[in-house]
């Protein structure tokens, strides 16, 4: 009795351990498909495979929220800081002339920063062969916007893409 329960125990950790799922879909040149978004937490992602129609296909998988391969940051203010001396020299009622140095901080603003473009991380880019079918299970990456496809192949090529996470 006491075996089974300890036994029972470990495969119940050990199930909890290996549990994936998997995400099908299909897409033509030049579409950007969202396999996966959504979630509170990165994604591990353990296995992509790729099967061709007619053609060749290239696929690209990135780690994006929305269907752009690009973000752009917003334009901002720059502020400068920097140290100086400030001199104060007068003349007293007897004619004795007398200097005070102070240092001071001064801040400068400046819009010298410009908006930049930046790509999303692109984690993965596999092909395969026109009536193949790939898998690469090797891929151990994490995802922590979303999982989005292209296909990027030259030629006009259906393309079914499934993605193993846990």
């Amino acid at each position: 009795m006491r075996k089974s329960l300890i036994a029972s125990i470990i495969s119940l950790s050990l199930v909890g351990g290996v549990f994936a799922n998997s995400v099908t879909t299909s897409l033509t040149n030049g579409q950007f498909v969202n396999l996966l978004s959504g979630f509170n937490q990165p994604v591990y992602v353990n296995q992509i495979t790729i099967t061709a129609g007619t053609n060749n296909v290239t696929a690209t998988i990135v780690d994006t929220y929305t269907n752009s391969l690009t973000y752009t940051n917003a334009a901002y203010t720059n502020t400068t800081s920097y140290l100086t001396n400030y001199i104060n020299t007068w003349t007293n009622f007897y004619g004795a002339t007398n200097s005070t140095t102070n240092i001071a901080l001064i801040d400068v603003s400046t819009n010298a920063v410009a908006a930049t473009t930046n790509n999303f991380p692109v984690r993965l880019s596999v092909a395969t062969g026109f009536g193949l079918s790939t898998a690469y299970s090797s891929v151990n990456a994490y995802f922590n916007n979303g999982i989005w496809a292209t296909n990027t192949s030259p030629s006009n090529g259906l393309m079914t893409i499934t993605v193993n996470y846990r």
